[in-house]
């Protein structure tokens, strides 16, 4: 699955005015300004130079000004009027003084340069397999026992040695890739991987037989992961400021609208209350940022919230698991998404797992500081049982934080983490990360491909470099 490289709008476009405000209070008047679109910030998450020079300037763009404003950088929007909610000067002035006042002097930065190399899972670097921007998917053929990945607009079949078995130019670009059997697997097209919000993504088939694509459905919103459950296909469209979950009716044909929150990003199906009906956890990363539930067969509810994120949190990735074999399905979530505007190290960026409350909820139970954490996956590394967490931090401080693998302490009553570096971590951007049993070996094996761009994020590096490690196979060695 492909972790787009996205430029957030902390701020985007109001749906309702709000009127004259009585409480002046600036606390007050950011949760009225601000809590329209996404949950409202702590301004102690930035420094009080990102909210002054970053955040407000581009935040200022997304109300509809009553006057020519003092602040400069508000009247190149003024005659836009892109969104819905007044703004005068006095009204700005207090909400500035809130975010910046109450901001920090520095970013606290967290590195780690004493952890130990874990030796549970042997590291295969693969080289040279793309020459444009990247790997964009991957994904563990467990029928075929190989890997499957995306660069540029080819599908590349690997073998579990690092071999090139076979390509297919597939004109359209690549962002998720999902086996079906030793033949099919459904193919994700965005359109185009920058954001944007145009409605030309698809969904297709690949038979790996003819080495042919086929479009099932077209008109999606930058599409990057889908869950099938019976003959519905969920598929989480990002968009940019929109998207939604959409529904495929493989019966019927038709192509639905199962949430309009946007930013879909990734989904499970289960029943994750053990009310005897399954639901369907989805993970949305603009807006509204969070994971939600509903029911899968409860087509007139909307969805509600499990867990809520302000958007400077840059929520990522989502896993599950049994994390204290309780026999309960947990989440693991990773927030670090720095792409946006406030390009700095926040701390509370990591790994968080939440346990399920068997009452219909979802309670934290432990935390891990992780600068740009951005991917997760929950696999047994050392085979005692316990799942342990694969994560990567596209944007780490520190190049060798780039991969880390989380050991599960073994404690069903106490859960914790101990933190491992991985090597060969600083030799690559990690973008996509996948699971699956390659050797067939009957333990899950990873495979993590490289999204190589510049140092300041802007010029992508289309021409690749010889010798540029592209997928690393991480083999495990518990069985």
């Amino acid at each position: 699955m492909f972790v787009l490289l996205l430029l957030f709008v902390l701020f985007i476009t109001g749906t309702e005015s709000c009127g004259l405000v009585e409480n002046k209070s600036e606390q007050r008047l950011a949760k009225i300004y601000c809590g329209v679109c996404h949950q409202v910030p702590d301004p102690g998450s930035l420094t009080k130079a990102v909210w002054r020079d970053k955040i407000m300037p581009r935040m200022s763009g997304y109300y509809n000004w009553t006057k020519v404003s003092r602040f400069k950088y508000a009247n190149k929007g003024m005659f836009q009027q892109p969104g819905s909610i007044p703004m005068s000067d006095t009204t700005w002035a207090e909400l500035q003084q809130y975010f910046v006042s109450g901001g920090l002097d520095e970013p606290v930065v967290r590195i780690y340069d004493d952890l130990p190399v874990q030796d549970y899972l042997q590291v295969k670097q693969i080289r040279d397999l793309c020459s444009g921007r990247g790997i964009t998917a991957v994904a563990i053929d467990e029928k075929n026992r190989n890997i499957i990945s995306a660069c540029d607009r080819q599908l590349l079949r690997i073998s579990s040695e690092g071999l090139l078995l076979n390509s297919l130019d597939t004109e359209g670009l690549i962002s998720g890739i999902f086996p079906i059997d030793s033949v099919f697997a459904y193919i994700l097209d965005p359109g185009i991987l920058d954001p944007h919000n145009g409605t030309m993504g698809a969904l297709k088939i690949w038979n790996r037989i003819t080495n042919s694509l086929e479009t099932i459905q077209k008109g999606l919103e930058r599409p990057v992961h889908l869950v099938r459950r019976d003959q519905d296909i969920f598929i989480s469209e990002f968009g940019d400021q929109t998207g939604g979950l959409g529904q495929l009716e493989l019966k019927e044909k038709k192509y639905l609208s199962a949430s309009k929150l946007p930013g879909a990003y990734k989904s499970f199906v289960f029943d994750y209350d053990k009310n005897g009906k399954e639901e369907i956890i989805v993970m949305f990363a603009q807006a509204m940022e969070g994971v939600y539930v509903r029911e899968v067969d409860a087509t007139k509810r909307n969805f509600r919230p499990l867990l809520s994120f302000g958007p400077e949190w840059g929520i990522s990735d989502l896993d599950t698991t049994d994390v204290n074999h309780d026999g309960w399905t947990d989440l693991v979530v990773v927030n670090g998404d720095n792409a946006d505007f406030s390009i700095i190290p926040k701390a509370y960026h990591g790994v968080r797992v939440y346990l399920n409350n068997q009452n219909g909820g979802y309670e934290e139970a432990y935390s891990f500081p992780m600068h740009g954490a951005s991917q997760v996956r929950t696999l047994d590394a050392n085979g005692d049982g316990f799942d342990d967490l694969l994560v990567g931090a596209y944007f780490a401080e520190d190049d060798n934080d780039r991969l880390l693998l989380l050991l599960h302490n073994g404690n069903s009553e106490e859960v914790g983490y101990s933190p491992q570096r991985i090597a060969a971590a600083n030799a690559g951007r990690w973008m996509v990360i996948n699971k699956g049993d390659v050797d067939g070996d009957g333990d899950l094996d990873a495979v993590i491909g490289s999204f190589v761009i510049s140092k300041n994020g802007s010029d992508v590096n289309k021409n690749g470099v010889a010798g540029q490690t592209n997928l690393l196979l991480l083999l495990n060695k518990s069985k």
